[in-house]
């Protein structure tokens, strides 16, 4: 099997960024008005690490936009080409997300310094991303239809130096137990902070509110709960 080779110092502090702030909100929408917007409402509300998918209308001008802001972490979605990852690195991307897992786009994404995470749903496609293929964070997706917590928790005997970012389904609700998962590094969420009717009502004070609850919640787990896995303790990332 390939040897896995270590993060480089700028891949290794972008996932000390998403450790620190473990939401990642994943823009995806038909229209580019409305998906910036939302982006900067997000931002607004204390979300620091965003995501816009490249089937987002000007997503790259997106991301250009975000990666302006201090202390923003921003990256692409739906990066399943070596050339989607180089142009998402150019718009100032420094991780890119891909339903899929693909060596080929991993080296591409790594050789340009932007993290790649691709995405898994079984034992045997988060192994082969992680050992194989070199992939310094696995993205579980769909989570929903996979098990949910009950996967990240069966992963964690076999395959517990994985690092994993569930995607798809986690919830207000259930976020503390995810983030008290020692194999869990951050979650992806979408619709369950953009919610359809705040989206069509163009009521972005309300997805700023949602934000807000999101990162405070998020913020409690990491600094403040008491030793439970990589979030727990007011750990210090390196």
């Amino acid at each position: 099997a390939p040897r896995r080779t270590p993060p480089s110092p700028a891949l290794a502090a972008t996932l000390a960024a998403l450790r620190r702030a473990p939401v990642v909100l994943c823009i995806r929408m038909g229209s580019y008005a409305v998906a910036r917007k939302a982006a900067l409402a997000a931002v607004e509300g204390g979300l620091t690490v965003i995501e816009v998918t490249l089937t987002t209308p000007g997503a790259l001008d997106i991301i250009a936009e975000l990666a302006r802001i201090p202390g923003v972490t921003v990256g692409a979605g739906t990066v399943t080409t070596p050339e989607m990852a180089r142009a998402a690195a150019k718009a100032g991307a420094v991780f890119a997300l891909a339903p899929n897992v693909d060596a080929a786009v991993i080296d591409a994404c790594h050789a340009v310094d932007v993290l790649a995470v691709p995405g898994a749903a079984t034992p045997t496609e988060v192994l082969a991303a992680y050992q194989s293929a070199n992939a310094h964070l696995v993205k579980l997706f769909p989570i929903n239809l996979f098990g949910g917590l009950e996967l990240v928790r069966a992963l964690r005997g076999p395959l517990p130096d994985v690092p994993l970012l569930p995607t798809s389904g986690v919830t207000l609700d259930v976020l503390h137990e995810y983030l008290a998962c020692d194999n869990v590094w951050a979650v992806g969420a979408s619709k369950q902070i953009l919610r359809d009717e705040y989206v069509q009502a163009a009521d972005w004070a309300a997805v700023t509110r949602s934000a807000q609850e999101w990162a405070r919640l998020a913020h409690k787990v990491v600094w403040e709960q008491p030793a439970a896995g990589a979030h727990g303790g007011g750990r210090v990332v390196e």
